[in-house]
C-alpha cells in the first residue's frame, strides 16, 4: 500500500465507512479512530485487518497529516 492511495485496498461498503470515519474525525477534532476491516489490496489476497488513523496537527490544530496503522488480524 505504500505510494497508493489507501482507500484502494478497500470494498465499496467498506470505503463508506472509512469516508465517514474521515469526516467524523475531521469534524469533530477528535483523536485515533479505529475500526475492523476486510481490506483486499489489488495485487494480493483479502485480509481482516484492525485499523487505526491518527491526526497529527499544526500548532493551531489544523490537521496536516493522518498516521495510519493497518494491522492483518486474519491470522
Amino acid at each position: 500500500l505504500l505510494g497508493k492511495p489507501v482507500a484502494i485496498a478497500f470494498s465499496q461498503s467498506e470505503r463508506r465507512t472509512l469516508r465517514s470515519t474521515l469526516l467524523r474525525m475531521k469534524e469533530a477534532q477528535t483523536g485515533t479512530c479505529e475500526w475492523s476491516a476486510s481490506l483486499h489490496p489489488r495485487q494480493g489476497e483479502q485480509f481482516s485487518a484492525e485499523i487505526a488513523v491518527s491526526p497529527i496537527r499544526d500548532a493551531r490544530g489544523a490537521t496536516i497529516e493522518l498516521r495510519w496503522t493497518i494491522r492483518d488480524v486474519s491470522h
